[in-house]
């Protein structure tokens, strides 16, 4: 019971931080290859699959066009 209120308290501080965000403006957007993404995605999780005997390959389609992608830093 204690885990369901903290993940509803948790949940409540979200949408409060979310409804304080400015509506326009506020939030910067790139465009991006997907393939980009899903290289870097590989290259972070490489290490802990190489410790397990996983060997990660990355097959792109180069036609993919860019999405528009939120900065978060």
């Amino acid at each position: 019971m204690v885990a369901h209120t903290n993940r509803l308290e948790q949940l409540i501080e979200d949408i409060v931080k979310y409804s304080q965000m400015p509506s326009s403006g506020g939030t910067a957007f790139a465009k991006v290859h997907m393939n980009r993404i899903a290289a870097q995605v590989i290259a972070w999780h490489q290490p802990q699959t190489q410790l397990a005997g996983v060997q990660l390959t990355l097959e792109t389609d180069k036609q993919v066009p860019k999405v528009e992608w939120q900065r978060t830093s």
